[in-house]
């Protein structure tokens, strides 16, 4: 297979053996001319052949003995002048020489002293001329051999006209201005009309003539024409090289239309333009008068490509001119790339992808590849497609994949151009989370796992919280971690998720998080403790039992690890709840004296707040509080009953005197004072009889009260004497009131004086008392 250097090198090759062909067997090194706009044989910007090329002269040190030298070469007789800076256009191409040092007797240019071929600082711009004192005819067209005739009479120029011009003629003209042979003789102003005089009309050489002025000719300024019959030659010396161009230019798709156009700068000939291909035989002929033809190839193949020139055949001198080659590379048209799955996949997964072309020719190859890497995969085919199947991806598939096409035709292979990318993103699989407890105490171990199926060797494992700064990493060369936690922290508390990552190439490949495992951090349960400062309490097998009116204080305490919170006392029979902030972490919740309402089961919670969370722990194992009546106020309960019936029984004997007191009584024989002692004796007795009723009322109501309030087993703790002692009050009570009743009915006929009466009750009242006692 020839690579694209050796194409290049055979092209370079055959474009120097044409450029050989054509100006070796015309032109020598060393050899002169002048040209540019309005140049003639004898004027004109100087060019020197040299290695097949012509180039410029660098008017730096340019004088009048460089260009006596220059015109006695060309025959054109001394330098007039010497002009400089492009005076006659700037050339192309090469600047061959720069500052020669002519001293006017040489034979050539080139035999004077200069800096050597291509050796030079200047441009275009300062490109050197020459007038000659020889300078009676010039064309003025493309080149210095090809254009409008002009002469110079009487030191003016002036044009001649076409009638009778012919190629005779034109013959003289180019061997007069040293330009070859005659190739056309054109007419109608072929190169442009001119201005000024027309010197000559009906011109009849017989083609010998040294000057065209020797030519037969009706006289100098006698003519019957205009500028428009301006005739012109075509000269073979300097003709210009005709021209090749391709559209589209470069690269062209298989199948594509494509168009070559040739031309000449010359006047219009009668020609024939060929183009041709190498290397191979194509060949397409085309003939014209006009000095351009356009060759149509409407469906290009491999057979069109390479190089292309074309060749100019001139029919009235057998001459032949070839054009510089243009390159026409036949592409195979671009393939199309696309893949069966998602462009994202996961490691060890299944990807295929499919390359395919249009218009393709049979029995070719498909080539897929990785823009970056040397990844490539090679399928011969005898379809328009290819599929490629990758079983497993691994992340050394991750990237942007093309495709391309090659055939071979004819001993070259044609390459398409790439196809668009695919990418191809390789993911790790998503990883796996687990762990022992999902439930742990402030301070107690946890261990996270992570793992990940399917996995390369050698990556690093990631467990974070989704919420927090916790992140730790593990190194693995294996396909689990295990991230062990040894005292977790309300930190701790919260969600965790994994993943995994690998370093390949320079390049670090992540996985996707796994699904979240939820970590509940709690505190344990505070401790709560009882005591009473009064020492009223007693441990029973019920719980904790207090007698009424004693003092108790509840305390909690908790581990001195665990952050400053707050401590809530909690009483489970009602909906008393007390907090405190935790006291080197523990409080105390104080009860000055114990009441029957305060009995219950008690517990302690403890709350932590960390940032905007609060914690809380489980209740404290309950402590069951029994309020239980204290003995002395049984004791003290009998006693007031017991002082009360002694009161009561004196109140009984007292009105048993008075009764008999009163009955003894003498009668008043007064009717004013005994109705006055009667009222007055009836109102102490009422009074008496309302005071002993509300007494023994309200000492029996409240021996019955404490009675009820008094459990049973104050009951049996008591003596039993003092039973038999309520229940006779209770009897002496009733029987009391039945007394009062029948009082109410005896001696309305007694009168007594009342002051005397009064007295005496008092005084007898206190004996009685005294002697009861």
């Amino acid at each position: 297979m020839r690579n694209r250097k050796q194409e290049e090198t055979l092209q370079f090759f055959t474009g120097f053996v044409f450029s050989l062909v054509l100006t070796s067997s015309a032109f020598t090194t060393g050899q002169i001319r002048l040209t540019g706009p309005g140049s003639t044989r004898c004027s004109g910007r100087v060019e020197v052949f040299y290695i097949y090329s012509w180039g410029t002269v660098c008017d730096d040190d340019w004088g009048i003995a460089d260009a006596n030298v220059v015109c006695r070469q060309l025959n054109c007789g001394p330098a007039i002048s010497v002009v400089g800076s492009a005076h006659f256009g700037q050339g192309l191409g090469p600047i061959w020489l720069d500052n020669v040092r002519c001293s006017g007797d040489e034979s050539s240019l080139t035999s004077c002293g200069h800096r050597g071929y291509g050796t030079h600082n200047c441009g275009h711009s300062e490109d050197a001329g020459v007038i000659c004192s020889d300078s009676v005819i010039r064309l003025i067209g493309s080149t210095s051999c090809s254009g409008r005739v002009e002469i110079n009479h009487d030191g003016q120029w002036g044009t001649v006209c076409d009638n009778g011009w012919d190629l005779s003629d034109a013959q003289v003209v180019c061997r007069q201005l040293n330009c070859g042979a005659a190739l056309s003789a054109t007419s109608s102003a072929a190169s442009g009309p001119g201005t000024g005089q027309i010197w000559l009309d009906h011109v009849n050489c017989t083609g010998n003539e040294s000057a065209l002025t020797n030519c037969q000719h009706p006289g100098f300024g006698t003519h019957k024409c205009n500028h428009n019959q301006d005739a012109g030659v075509v000269c073979s010396a300097n003709f210009p090289q005709p021209k090749i161009s391709i559209s589209p230019a470069g690269s062209v798709t298989w199948g594509q239309q494509v168009n070559f156009t040739c031309s000449t700068a010359a006047a219009p000939l009668s020609g024939t333009f060929i183009l041709l291909r190498t290397p191979g035989s194509f060949r397409m002929n085309q003939s014209s008068d006009s000095n351009s033809v356009t060759f149509n190839i409407p469906k290009v193949t491999s057979d069109h490509h390479g190089q292309f020139w074309c060749r100019y055949e001139i029919k009235m001198s057998n001459q032949t001119f070839l054009s510089s080659s243009v390159n026409l590379r036949v592409n195979l048209p671009k393939p199309n790339i696309s893949i069966s799955s998602a462009a994202e996949v996961i490691w060890g997964q299944q990807l295929i992808i499919t390359c395919s072309v249009e218009a393709a020719p049979l029995s070719g190859t498909f080539i897929l590849q990785k823009t970056s890497g040397s990844q490539q995969m090679i399928q011969p085919s005898v379809s328009s497609s290819a599929t490629f199947n990758i079983s497993k991806v691994t992340m050394d598939h991750d990237g942007q994949f093309i495709c391309q096409y090659q055939k071979r035709m004819l001993s070259q292979t044609l390459t398409s151009p790439y196809s668009d990318f695919v990418r191809v993103t390789v993911n790790l699989p998503k990883p796996s989370i687990s762990t022992g407890s999902a439930e742990v105490t402030w301070g107690q171990q946890v261990s996270i796992t992570c793992s990940i199926a399917a996995s390369p060797l050698s990556g690093t494992f990631i467990l974070q919280q989704t919420l927090g700064l916790f992140r730790v990493t593990q190194s693995s060369v294996s396909s689990s971690a295990t991230f062990n936690i040894p005292k977790v922290t309300l930190d701790h508390d919260g969600e965790f998720q994994c993943q995994y990552e690998k370093m390949i190439s320079s390049q670090t490949f992540t996985s996707p998080f796994s699904n979240s495992v939820r970590l509940r951090v709690s505190l344990e349960r505070p401790i709560i403790s009882l005591t009473s400062p009064d020492g009223g309490l007693v441990w029973g097998p019920g719980g904790a039992e207090v007698t009424k009116g004693y003092g108790l204080s509840f305390t909690c305490s908790i581990d001195p690890r665990y952050p400053q919170g707050d401590f809530s006392l909690i009483f489970s029979d009602s909906n008393i709840t007390e907090t405190r902030p935790a006291v080197k972490h523990s409080a105390s919740f104080n009860f000055p004296a114990a009441e029957f309402e305060h009995q219950g089961n008690y517990s302690c919670v403890y709350e932590v707040t960390m940032a905007t969370q609060r914690f809380s722990s489980d209740e404290a194992e309950p402590i069951s509080l029994i309020i239980k009546s204290s003995s002395l106020l049984l004791v003290s309960s009998v006693s007031s009953g017991i002082l009360l019936l002694v009161l009561l029984v004196s109140l009984a004997v007292c009105l048993g005197c008075r009764r008999k007191l009163c009955s003894k009584q003498p009668i008043p024989s007064d009717q004013n004072q005994m109705t006055f002692q009667q009222l007055n004796t009836q109102d102490l007795e009422n009074d008496c009889n309302d005071y002993e009723n509300i007494d023994a009322f309200h000492s029996v109501k409240k021996l019955e009260m404490d009675e009820e309030s008094t459990s049973d087993d104050d009951y049996e703790e008591a003596e039993p004497h003092l039973r038999q002692i309520i229940v006779g009050v209770k009897n002496y009570a009733s029987s009391e009131q039945t007394f009062e009743e029948d009082e109410e009915s005896t001696d309305e006929d007694v009168y007594v004086n009342v002051d005397a009466t009064w007295k005496n009750n008092v005084v007898q009242a206190k004996k009685c008392v005294n002697e009861y006692q």
